[in-house]
């Protein structure tokens, strides 16, 4: 019984941590980002991890495409947002533009990307629509 008890113990020890991590969108959208500056440390934990993400679409992107910049509302003021203001989804497959609140799952990457020394993005999901 006790073998059993521990074999059972392991098994849903693996399944839980192959579970992805629902991530609310404004604890990455709301943090005070300077550029070079670190990030804090639980929004670093979460580079390399499988999550699950809901936002709004970016209204400027009509055409289809398989990059897509999230935000955390749907009222996405006119510009370019601010690097800590979005992520950034690749998807496994082309999409058109979609109204409303989309959730997605995928692995996120944490982190600066810099491009001719400006700062494109902070967070970046590859994955699919959930």
């Amino acid at each position: 019984m006790k073998v059993l008890a521990l074999a059972l113990c392991a098994v849903l020890s693996a399944v839980a941590v192959d579970d992805p991590i629902e991530v609310d969108i404004m604890k990455l959208t709301k943090i005070d980002w300077q550029q070079g500056k670190e990030l804090p440390k639980e929004i670093r934990d979460l580079d390399g991890k499988e999550i699950i993400i809901s936002g709004y679409m970016l209204t400027q992107f009509r055409d289809e495409r398989k990059t897509i910049m999230i935000v955390d509302d749907s009222c996405q003021c006119a510009g370019t947002p601010a690097p800590n203001h979005f992520v950034e989804v690749t998807l496994d497959a082309k999409t058109e533009y979609k109204p409303g609140q989309l959730t997605f799952r995928g692995t996120l990457s944490v982190g600066e990307v810099e491009e001719d020394g400006f700062v494109t993005s902070l967070y970046r999901l590859e994955g699919s629509f959930f």
